[in-house]
């Protein structure tokens, strides 16, 4: 599992979070991973088998490392859709989430991240 960030703050709308935990052809900021040091750019589609799959997608806080339960998860709480600018989310909060709901209202997180398993990585 590879963890990457979009530092792009979701919007809080009620009880809900809304934005994008990707944006499609942009260059990431330089990673240096395994002895190498580049960019990423995610193409479009990059996420449509994950989307198609049966199997859930969840929103965590903080990776899942907090021991904090899921945030959301698909299909009922939380809804993960690619557009044309990249992989966009809207998050129906619990309300044992009200602090993370003021912490994003306040401007207190700096942004997204999202965890993927690459199927096929291409290099130049």
């Amino acid at each position: 599992m590879e963890i990457r960030s979009l530092m792009e703050v979701p919007t809080a709308k009620g009880n809900t979070l809304e934005g994008y935990a990707a944006r499609f052809n942009s260059p990431s900021r330089v990673l240096a991973e395994r002895g190498r040091i580049f960019r990423e750019s995610i193409r479009p589609g990059a996420f449509r088998s994950v989307l198609a799959a049966a199997e859930p997608v969840f929103a965590l806080w903080n990776h899942g490392t907090d021991g904090r339960p899921p945030l959301g998860k698909t299909p009922t709480t939380l809804r993960v859709w690619e557009d044309e600018h990249g992989l966009r989310f809207k998050i129906e909060l619990p309300t044992s989430a009200a602090d993370i709901l003021e912490a994003v209202q306040r401007g207190d997180v700096a942004g997204m991240s999202f965890g993927v398993g690459g199927e096929k990585d291409q290099w130049s």
